[in-house]
């Protein structure tokens, strides 16, 4: 049963072993979670405009989004974001479902991403969500063994669930 709180758990920055800070974002990461998103939509090709990401932000931001805005950062400097919405299936209740899952090009295969991602699933567990889910596509360069070591599974040829 997933309780009444549907924000991430944590408190605050939690250092995880790569090195990197990941936290819930918050007002002051506004501009830093626009401008990965947007970088994440223009290297996909994805038609859009700052101020449409910034209205993303903004309701990701909103005390009782159906959404989490989670970033990773090294140092004080911003270097990842996810961004993950909240569905009910009627067959297992709460699911969270990743969005958008960027790293900056000069952090990758740094430990950025899955760290955001161990982040996601950990904290999706804590609320009580039923199952989080991200789909992988060939430009997202996303490897498999990236999200199987969280705990993820290919249930199609692109979907990975958690059991």
């Amino acid at each position: 049963m997933m309780s009444d709180k549907i924000a991430p758990t944590a408190s605050g920055p939690q250092l995880v072993a790569s090195g990197f800070d990941v936290r819930p974002a918050d007002a002051s990461d506004r501009g830093a979670a626009a401008r990965l998103l947007g970088r994440f939509l223009e290297e996909r090709g994805v038609a859009s405009t700052p101020d449409d990401v910034a209205k993303a932000v903004e309701i990701a931001l909103q005390p009782r989004a159906a959404a989490w805005l989670v970033m990773a950062s090294r140092g004080g400097v911003a270097v990842g974001v996810c961004l993950a919405n909240f569905v009910v299936d009627p067959a297992r209740g709460a699911v969270l479902r990743i969005e958008s899952l960027y790293v900056a090009p000069q952090h990758r295969r740094h430990g950025a991403g899955s760290a955001l991602l161990e982040h996601v699933v950990r904290e999706a567990r804590a609320v009580g969500v039923a199952r989080v889910e991200i789909d992988v596509f060939p430009e997202r360069e996303l490897p498999a063994a990236l999200i199987e070591r969280v705990g993820m599974r290919a249930v199609t040829g692109r979907r990975y669930v958690t059991s």
